[in-house]
Formats: C-alpha cells, structure tokens, sequence
C-alpha cells in the first residue's frame, strides 16, 4: 500500500488518496472517543474503587486499538490526592490521542482546505498547553 501510496503522489494524484485518508481520519475519531472514554472511566475507578468497572476491551476492539495492556488501565488507577490520578499508560495514551488528531488533519491537507493549517496551528497550541503540570493526571510511567 506504501508503493502505491508513493507512485500516486508522485503523478500528482493526491485525490486518489482521499477515500483512504478519510477513511483512517474515520477510524482515528474512533480511537480518539475511545481514550477520552479510557481515561475518563480509569478516573472514576480511582475516585470509586468500591465499584466494578468495564475494563472496556468491547470498545477497545471496536475503536480497532489492537494494544490490550490498555484494559488494565481502568482496574489500576489510583487516585494520589486531591485531583491528582495515577493512571497506567497516561502519558502513552495522550501521545496516541496526538497522533489520531494528526492523521485526522491529513484530508483537509489533501483537497487544499484553509481549514487544515487553521485546525493543525489549534492542534499545536493545544499540545503546548497541556503540560504535566497543568493536567489533572499524574502520569506514570509502567512500572513506577
């Protein structure tokens, strides 16, 4: 697919991969609510360890997010303090949720929309502003 990918773009027919690139921005949503849903559900465990929560494998699969070491994150989070969390793969599932924004940028680059460079200048604003700091998660690396 990577061959082909090249030699298209190299006759100039960018077009021709707009159906796919859509079709990998479509999936990347996915995974996008897919890890929202993740971290928030792993913060709810953490602020109620007395209750059961799905390790939510089902949407995992759904959202085609192959990695199943995330279906520990909701059984091992913790919560260290006042809004302070310790969730498994924070910061693993943060870059993924970086990388899902990007390949959702990529088709408005494609067809030449203003709208791409606008959404990809937020995008960075964005990631410079979340800092470990400021986010309510601690992140931890696995195994500290």
């Amino acid at each position: 697919m990577v061959e082909k990918k090249s030699i298209v773009k190299e006759l100039g027919e960018e077009g021709l991969l707009l159906p796919g690139l859509v079709n990998s921005s479509l999936t990347a949503n996915d995974r996008i609510k897919y890890y929202f849903t993740l971290l928030q559900t792993a913060r709810e465990k953490a602020e109620n360890p007395h209750l059961e929560f799905s390790s939510l494998k089902t949407e995992r699969e759904n959202a085609e997010e192959e990695d199943a070491k995330l279906d520990r994150v909701v059984s091992e989070a913790l919560k260290k303090g006042p809004d302070t969390y310790s969730i498994p793969f924070a910061e693993e599932i943060l870059s993924r949720i970086w990388e899902c924004m990007d390949e959702m940028l990529k088709p408005l680059f494609v067809v030449g929309r203003a709208e791409g460079k606008e959404f990809a200048a937020r995008l960075e604003r964005l990631k410079r502003s979340v800092t470990e700091p400021e986010v309510n998660f601690h992140l931890e690396k696995p195994g500290s």
